[in-house]
């Protein structure tokens, strides 16, 4: 990826999980991106649905993605994600060889948080700057940390919406076929089942 001279890193929204799934399920709602595959695919929704794939929306809002192989020495302090302005911006995945598409989706997701949840707060404090986000956060900086953990906050609501996600999941007896239907890798899945369940039995 080009660099300009001076980035900035992401600044974290410091909001509440469920502010920061709500707000990317609004996204989701306002591209008309639908990533269940059979909701999308439904009567219904059919003329609602703008992307069901990661990869158009990220197109469409200005992203390019890109393959990169990066030397495991240097994964902890090579960038992922280059923010030019608010119109254009390169998502680099790492991988001499193409990732499978579910695990590009749940990586994708996170990076596109970072331009749509944390690029707006660096315009606000910085003006008009470019911004870059490291493959992993120093975990040093507990501010990297924050925006890292918001990042997957907010991939979890755009990629499995609560309410349609848990539906799908109590509709089958076979959770693993949620691989498919949200094109997500099942770690990702069962951890996403976890959380509501326990959101709901707490509250």
């Amino acid at each position: 990826m080009h660099f300009p001279s001076q980035v900035y890193q992401p600044v974290p929204a410091n909001c509440a999980r469920h502010a920061i799934e709500t707000f990317a399920e609004s996204v989701a709602e306002r591209l008309g991106f639908i990533p269940d595959r059979d909701l999308a695919e439904s009567r219904q929704m059919r003329a609602k649905v703008r992307f069901d794939r990661i990869h158009d929306l990220i197109k469409m809002l200005g992203g390019q993605i890109d393959f990169e192989y990066v030397p495991p020495a240097e994964l902890h302090t090579s960038q992922s994600l280059i923010v030019f302005n608010n119109e254009r911006f390169e998502i680099a995945l790492n991988g001499r060889f193409r990732l499978e598409e579910r695990q590009q989706n749940w990586i994708l997701a996170q990076e596109l948080s970072h331009f749509l949840l944390h690029y707006p707060m660096v315009r606000e404090k910085h003006g008009d700057v470019a911004m870059a986000a490291n493959r992993y956060p120093d975990q040093s900086n507990p501010a990297a940390v924050q925006a890292r953990r918001e990042a997957m906050w907010f991939a979890f609501g755009l990629l499995t919406p609560a309410k349609a996600f848990m539906e799908a999941y109590r509709s089958t007896d076979r959770p693993v076929s949620l691989e498919f239907r949200f094109n997500l890798p099942y770690r990702v899945i069962d951890l996403r089942y976890q959380y509501l369940s326990e959101l709901k039995a707490s509250g």
